[in-house]
């Protein structure tokens, strides 16, 4: 679904994927083709973001290639000025390893890409695809830039309202137990965030992997 002139429109275009890999992680292989069409109040804290147990290439990963991708999380960006052009900004919510986003990127590069990630795991991992595993000194990918830390608080603070051209939330964690619903990053008020975000037919794509959580 996506966003249209009609308030009442729907913003939510959900996805089950069955996957043979447990609730939460992504089915999408390396080579996945991509095409791209041309906190608040209320919310819950987020949990711990796991830092202690980096791998040495992920720890010089974020010294030497974060400076040079990432974004302050405190401050509304102008894309224009980010990117250095007008194009189409696409937004992915918890990147996981980066696999999408980075595909996304490479197929796509008329668009720019905006990744938001809360482990630094994750970021390590991403930055060293950029980079081909290391082998570069800078990213090769240039139309994606990264924002750490916890989307809840990130988007209302530096994402402009009326900006992005898609929204891409893709396998975020169930939280199965029901008293860990809480956490759960879809609630009615990250969504009521998300769909001020998007431009007139803007997209937001969820894909979820648990029946519960869809």
């Amino acid at each position: 679904a996506y966003r249209g002139s009609n308030p009442l429109s729907p913003a939510i275009f959900l996805f089950m994927v069955p996957s043979s890999r447990g609730p939460g992680r992504s089915p999408l292989k390396a080579k996945t083709r991509v095409r791209i069409p041309l906190g608040p109040p209320g919310l819950p804290p987020p949990t711990s973001r796991f830092r202690s147990r980096l791998k040495q290439k992920h720890k010089e990963a974020l010294e030497k290639i974060l400076p040079i991708v990432e974004l302050p999380s405190d401050d509304l960006l102008s894309f224009e000025k980010v990117f250095g052009r007008k194009a189409p900004v696409y937004l992915e919510i918890g990147f996981g390893n980066g696999e999408f986003l980075c595909n996304a990127a490479l197929q796509n590069p008329e668009a720019d890409f905006i990744g938001i990630e809360f482990f630094l795991t994750g970021v390590a991992k991403l930055l060293r695809r950029l980079t081909d595993y290391g082998r570069l000194d800078e990213p090769v990918v240039k139309n994606i830039r990264i924002i750490t830390g916890d989307a809840r608080i990130i988007i209302p603070s530096c994402i402009p309202e009326n900006s992005l051209n898609g929204i891409f939330i893709l396998f975020p964690d169930p939280w199965p137990k029901k008293r860990h619903h809480k956490r759960r990053l879809i609630r009615r008020e990250f969504i009521e965030l998300l769909y001020d975000r998007l431009k007139v037919n803007g997209l937001l794509i969820i894909a979820t992997d648990s029946e519960d959580y869809a």
